[in-house]
Parts: C-alpha cells; sequence; structure tokens
C-alpha cells in the first residue's frame, strides 16, 4: 500500500522532488539562471591550466612538453592565479592553436605503437614487436620552420641557441639516447656552417675561455654569438634531463640546415657541400675551403641526395611479378616523366638564380647601408692574414684556430693526415705551436708563435708582433673583445697595448735548477 500510495504521488506531479546529486549541483554552478554557460572573463579565459590543457589535447605530459618546445609555446605568468599558485598556465589561445597541429596525430600514433610493441615484447613476439617498431610513422618539421620564421632574418635572429646546442653535442659521445649518427649530423652541420663563415669572412670576434671558444660573426647584417667547447672528452652530468635538451636539439638541426641551405644557395655553392674524402685537388685547403664547390650543370641550387624515411615507400603487392609489357609501358612512363623533370628543374633553377641574385644584392646594399660605406665590408680587417700560409701543430685547436684564420684570409695546412704540405716547406710563413720549446732545428724565414697571437690579432684587427708570443714565453693578458668597459672597470693591460711589451721567458727546468744555486750562493 506503501509503494502504490508513492507511485500515484509521482504520477499526480506532487511537490516532492528528488534531490539533485553533486555531480548536478557542480554542472549547474557553472550555469546562470537562463541555462546558458557563464562566460569567462580576466585571467580565467586568457590563462588556462596544464593539466586541463592535457585533457583538452588527449596526450600524455611527455608529449606535450615536446610538443611545445618544438612550437615555441612557454608557460606564461598570470597577473592572477585563478587555480593557485602551484599550477602551471599557458595561453588558451596557445592551447587551441595546438589542436589543429599534425604532429599531434602523430604523437597519437606513436603513443598506440609504443603500447602495441610493449604488449607484444610481453607475449614474447620479439619478432613482431621489432617489426612495428622499425615501422613506426615519421614526422617531418619543415613545416614548423616556416610557421616560426616567416623571412630568413628572422631565423637568422634566433641562431644563436642553436648554434650553441648543436657545437655542444657534435663533441659528445655517443650513448643510449646519444646515436653516433646523431653526433655525426650536428659535427657536418657545425663545419658547414664555419665553411660559410670562413668564405665570407663574417668572423668578427673570437675569445678563449675555460668553457671554450666565444666567437661572433656578422651574417646579413645579424650579429651572432656561439660557444665551441674544446675538443676534450666531454661528460654529460646526471642532474641534467637530456630528454629536454634531445628536443631542442631535433628543432635546431632542422634549423641550422634550412640556414645553411639557404646561405649556400645565396653565394650560389652546391650544397650539400663536398665530404672530407671527396677532396681532388691536392694543394686545396685540407679543412673548410674544401667543403665550398660550384653546383655542376643540370644539378639545381641546394639540390640535396639525401633521401628521408618519411619519402620511401614500400610495394603493397609483391606477390605480382610485371610482365613484359607492363615493364616496357612503366620504362617509357618514366622516361617521360625523368624529361618533364628535367624541364622542370631547370626552369626552377634559372628562378631560384634570379631571385637569390636579387636577395644578395638587397642584403648586401642593406649591409652597406647599415655600415654607412659603399664598398664591399671585406675590406679591412677581413683580410688580416691574407697571403700568409699558416701551419698548425698537432698539439693546438686545429678547428678554431682554423676558422679564425681561415675567415681572417688566411691558408691554413698542418702536418700529419690530410696535410697538403711538408712541414719543412718554404712556402710555410708561420708555424703555430703550443710546446715549451721547438722541436728540432727552426726553419730559416719562418715565425713561430702561440695560439693566442693568432686570437689577439684578429680581436686588435691588426697583425701583432711575435716576440712576446713566442715559443716559451709567457703570452700576455688574454682580454675579452666583448667588455668595453662600459661596466666601469677598463683593466690596465688594454690602457697599453700588451703585445708590444717585454716578453717573459719562462725558466726551463735546467735553468731554474742553475737560478736556484746561484742564488743560495749569493746569499751564502
Amino acid at each position: 500500500m506503501v509503494g502504490q500510495a508513492k507511485a500515484d504521488r509521482r504520477r499526480a506531479g506532487s511537490s516532492e522532488a528528488k534531490r539533485p546529486s553533486r555531480g548536478m549541483l557542480k554542472k549547474k554552478a557553472s550555469h546562470n539562471s537562463l541555462g546558458k554557460v557563464k562566460s569567462k572573463r580576466g585571467s580565467a579565459a586568457k590563462f588556462t591550466t596544464r593539466s586541463r590543457a592535457l585533457r583538452s589535447l588527449q596526450i600524455s605530459l611527455k608529449d606535450f612538453r615536446r610538443l611545445c618546445i618544438l612550437k615555441g609555446i612557454y608557460p606564461r605568468d598570470p597577473p592572477k592565479k585563478f587555480q593557485g599558485s602551484d599550477k602551471t598556465y599557458y595561453y588558451t589561445k596557445d592551447i587551441l592553436y595546438l589542436q589543429h597541429e599534425p604532429l599531434l596525430a602523430k604523437f597519437r600514433e606513436m603513443s598506440a605503437l609504443i603500447k602495441k610493441v610493449v604488449r607484444r615484447a610481453g607475449r614474447g613476439e620479439k619478432a613482431d614487436a621489432v617489426r612495428l617498431y622499425d615501422n613506426r610513422p615519421v614526422y617531418r618539421l619543415d613545416h614548423l620552420i616556416r610557421e616560426r620564421y616567416p623571412t630568413f632574418v628572422d631565423a637568422l635572429r634566433d641562431l644563436d641557441d642553436a648554434l650553441c646546442l648543436v657545437h655542444l653535442f657534435a663533441c659528445v659521445p655517443s650513448g643510449k639516447l646519444i646515436p653516433p649518427e646523431r653526433v655525426a649530423n650536428c659535427a657536418r652541420l657545425c663545419r658547414e656552417f664555419q665553411a660559410l663563415v670562413s668564405h665570407t669572412h663574417a668572423l668578427r670576434k673570437v675569445f678563449a675561455s675555460i668553457k671554450g671558444f666565444y666567437f661572433e660573426a656578422e651574417v646579413h647584417g645579424v650579429s651572432l654569438l656561439w660557444l665551441m667547447p674544446h675538443s676534450l672528452k666531454q661528460d654529460i652530468p646526471e642532474d641534467v634531463d637530456l630528454k629536454v635538451l634531445l628536443t631542442f636539439l631535433e628543432f635546431y638541426e632542422v634549423l641550422l640546415q634550412f640556414v645553411n641551405y639557404k646561405l649556400f644557395s645565396m653565394r650560389r655553392l652546391a650544397y650539400p657541400p663536398l665530404r672530407p674524402d671527396e677532396q681532388v685537388d691536392p694543394m686545396a685547403q685540407p679543412g673548410l675551403q674544401r667543403m665550398l664547390r660550384a653546383p655542376t650543370t643540370g644539378t639545381p641550387i641546394g639540390g640535396s641526395s639525401v633521401v628521408h624515411a618519411a619519402n620511401l615507400r614500400r610495394s603493397n603487392s609483391p606477390y605480382e611479378a610485371p610482365n613484359r609489357e607492363a615493364m616496357a609501358r612503366f620504362r617509357r612512363g618514366l622516361k617521360a616523366v625523368e624529361k618533364e623533370t628535367l624541364a622542370a628543374a631547370e626552369a626552377a633553377e634559372g628562378k631560384q638564380a634570379e631571385a637569390a641574385a636579387a636577395e644578395e644584392v638587397a642584403m648586401e646594399a642593406a649591409e652597406a647601408a647599415a655600415a654607412g660605406t659603399d664598398g664591399d665590408v671585406a675590406d679591412g680587417p677581413v683580410r688580416l692574414f691574407d697571403g700568409l700560409v699558416v701551419m698548425l701543430g698537432r698539439e693546438t685547436p686545429m678547428a678554431q684556430l682554423e676558422l679564425v684564420l681561415s675567415s681572417f684570409g688566411a691558408t691554413v695546412v698542418w702536418e700529419g693526415y690530410g696535410g697538403s704540405l711538408s712541414p719543412s716547406s718554404p712556402e710555410i710563413t708561420h708555424e703555430i705551436i703550443d710546446r715549451p720549446a721547438l722541436r728540432g732545428q727552426p726553419v730559416s724565414g719562418r715565425v713561430y708563435a702561440q695560439p693566442q697571437w693568432v686570437l689577439d690579432c684578429a680581436n686588435a684587427a691588426q697583425l701583432l708582433p711575435t716576440h712576446a708570443y713566442a715559443p716559451g714565453c709567457k703570452p700576455p693578458p688574454h682580454l675579452s673583445p666583448f667588455a668595453d668597459g662600459a661596466e666601469g672597470y677598463i683593466p690596465p693591460e688594454r690602457l697599453a697595448h700588451p703585445a708590444f711589451g717585454p716578453a717573459v721567458i719562462l725558466p726551463t727546468a735546467g735553468a731554474a735548477g742553475a737560478a736556484g744555486a746561484a742564488g743560495a750562493a749569493g746569499a751564502a
């Protein structure tokens, strides 16, 4: 009877209503009195938390960090932290912008593939797991370069960090996270950029420190500063998040390759350049200058022979062998396609050459206007070592000294493998050694100096006397060219030019012992 009475009251529309659940109360709290969603204002409308962004994008935290680094999206500090001060905030428009990124689908595919690989590996199906992982999705970052850098000057302005990181990974030891192929690729990109700097004589300043060598070059009116580590064994600290650095490196490798391609194309040089084992002329410079060559006839400027993994395709029907008629039709069609491709490449080469020439003229005019001169900026200190043939000793930092010497017009040779001249050749005018004494007898007519002489000459924009930098002498203080005294302190060595001061001879072991005995005898 009680149940029947409740049913009758429910049918009659009694005022006794069911109490809403907590979920319903929360849902209604976000609506106004008309049932519409309340509009957000202030910081709540402009910013969103990272956890809400992860729910919106449906990706893991690791993939979200990678995506933000590649897209150039960073956390923000809102004026009012509406979800608490322990949260990480992003612009809402940036998160909405990420929802349309093609890389997002690739990351989801990769996440699903990793789950399949782990599942098959747990079942003991290692062959299937390896096959799935080898056929993992491949993505490209070319569209990100075009999005983040609309013009070439924008890419140059953001090249400092890329150069520092690529030069760093070019000398780190390979390991589990850093394969040797990636280290070799970083070294190749560094050598290509250094070859362009030496070819265009764009180097302006250099400074040797305990961290490495600081270089400053001016490329198309943009000042670039990067650090090249010493050529020694580098240890990776344990407290460094290597995965974050590798994500930055992944983007910077593509950026530097785009910049190198553009610089080579504007100078009418073929890209990729020659490898060291492709050197033909035995009298050419053994290092950077061998990487520069003019494009061959019929080859587009900047045409690369590298085959990307994303362009590889496998046959969908491997079980059907084509007959002779099909192969003949295929060959005829292939010849027609080759003719059309060659004609299109020649037309594109002509248009690209005209555009490159016009852009180069505009760049040179802009540089000349900025410098306040009508001629070429290569006159003056850029040809400081012009006409000199310098041999580098095996104990010297040859990669860094070669960049400085070749950028200022010198011809660089070295002894040992790859040397184009004999150590006793009369063509060598200077020899750079970093030893306390010479090995053997000095060659007549040759000047011997320490590596610091090259750096100080480049910073002073003149050839300094070599007596203060002779082997066995204590060289003058190596002053930084980046400190101009604006902070209020000028070293006394900068006021009185240190290169013209008296040389301080370092005593040898025998001389020190004799001097000590003489002092003891005088005291007695």
